[in-house]
């Protein structure tokens, strides 16, 4: 028997209400590991897994803003990781900048490497692409590389171009609990891509006037997605690099006031580990697990997962 969790963490896992959990432990669907003296139940944190996976379906979460510096790749690499330690989890660098990928310690600019580029360009699959992050356990990364600059260029006016990658995430979704995919600070064509295949997309925004202003060409973009991704249901906003400052208590209001219940209850507090973890080319939860960020980082990672759409 392996870790045994409690009934209301087995259905955040299997994400599923915990009446659902309750019913397949009657029905004898799932065993139950134990009871505990109060009379809860414990079960079997794998078997949750093998046995809700057939009737999940996965998280394809986008990271997007036009503004740079606003913590979109840390997020996305801090939610992999602590994912991956649960529930199989993919994440798609769709930058040219390739910030993710170097974050990881990952070097695709070699000739003959394979990337998100190979897919973008139809000559590869995510499965061919796709390298394997440990730790933790369960994560995958699609790497990129600066070719991927040159792939809109490329594509030109091909039919369904603006398709590829949702074509492509098609193929792999069952293999996985979540994909969360990392953007370019642009509104471009490998943005219009991954906010196809999105069902929920984030939007991380800073400190300051001018993250809250750019929400607006953003906004509109998205209304512009919807018309031909009907599963794009959720769009929140998570207030990156908070510190206690007239500039950041401000913005917290702001976007209290815009944004209600589409904040996100997580604000991502700024410090100075953020960028050490990243010289070190290890992720803040492996190099500096107790700083501020990374337990903000590891909050977030509860409200994400208990908050599906």
């Amino acid at each position: 028997m392996g870790a045994l969790v409690a009934l209301t963490d087995a259905a955040v896992l299997a994400r599923v209400s915990p009446q659902t959990v309750r019913n397949y432990i009657r029905d004898g669907r799932l065993k139950t590991g134990m009871r505990t003296p109060a009379g809860r139940y414990m079960v079997d944190r794998e078997e949750v897994l093998a046995v809700f996976r057939p009737v999940r379906q996965p998280r394809i979460i986008v990271l997007a803003n036009q503004k740079g510096g606003v913590g979109k790749t840390t997020t996305v690499q801090e939610l992999g990781v602590i994912l991956g330690r649960d529930v199989r989890t993919l994440l798609i660098d769709v930058d040219p900048q390739a910030n993710l990928t170097k974050l990881f310690g990952i070097d695709r600019e070699e000739s003959g490497s394979l990337s998100i580029a190979d897919v973008m360009l139809r000559r590869k699959s995510l499965r061919e692409v796709w390298v394997k992050i440990d730790p933790p356990a369960n994560l995958w990364l699609v790497p990129s590389c600066l070719a991927l600059g040159l792939v809109p260029i490329h594509l030109g006016q091909q039919f369904g171009a603006d398709f590829i990658l949702r074509d492509a995430v098609q193929k792999v979704r069952d293999d996985f609990d979540f994909i969360i995919v990392d953007t370019p600070p642009s509104l471009d064509r490998l943005t219009l891509n991954a906010l196809g295949c999105a069902n929920e997309v984030i939007i991380p925004i800073d400190k300051g006037p001018l993250g809250i202003r750019g929400t607006e060409n953003m906004e509109t973009i998205l209304e512009q997605v919807r018309a031909y991704n009907q599963d794009l249901r959720s769009v929140r906003v998570l207030h990156t690099k908070s510190d206690n400052t007239v500039a950041s208590n401000t913005t917290r209001d702001l976007l209290e006031r815009r944004f209600g219940p589409n904040l996100l209850r997580t604000a991502i507090r700024s410090g100075t580990k953020v960028a050490e973890a990243a010289y070190q080319a290890q992720p803040l939860q492996h190099a500096f697990p107790e700083s501020h960020p990374a337990r903000d980082y590891q909050e977030l990672a509860r409200e994400v997962l208990g908050g599906g759409s």
